[in-house]
């Protein structure tokens, strides 16, 4: 019996490693791959690109009420911020992208973002 809570905390424990490091994979990337040094420059060019998954889902599982109230209010550079940050790669997410910079007044990036969301799924 105490083996087995033993090898339960290991796994336990595993999988909280497992996704915290995964979570550092997360922000956005531009379309070749590349890390992103100027975040807000990326997102408003179009040129913001989501590619974490699942082990992001955590990360944005805790803040998509965050990001939902950030576009209930319209707080729509916080938004697309916030999205990026984490950069879980899910119809949502560039749907808010698409969203914000929609109300930004960055009609192009607002369609790159919306046809994405059209194309991504987890």
């Amino acid at each position: 019996m105490r083996i087995q809570f033993v090898l339960l905390r290991l796994s336990v424990f595993a999988t909280y490693l497992g996704l915290l490091v995964g979570c550092a994979s997360g922000g956005i990337r531009d379309p070749a791959g590349n890390a992103t040094v100027d975040v807000e420059t990326t997102i408003i060019s179009g040129n913001a690109r989501l590619t974490c998954g699942v082990p992001c889902s955590g990360s944005w599982g805790a803040d998509r009420a965050y990001a939902r109230r950030l576009y209930d209010q319209g707080l729509w550079r916080d938004l697309a911020l916030a999205v990026a940050a984490v950069g879980f790669e899910v119809d949502q997410t560039y749907y808010y992208l698409g969203r914000a910079m929609e109300e930004l007044g960055y009609p192009d990036a607002a369609r790159t973002y919306f046809k994405l969301a059209e194309v991504t799924h987890l």
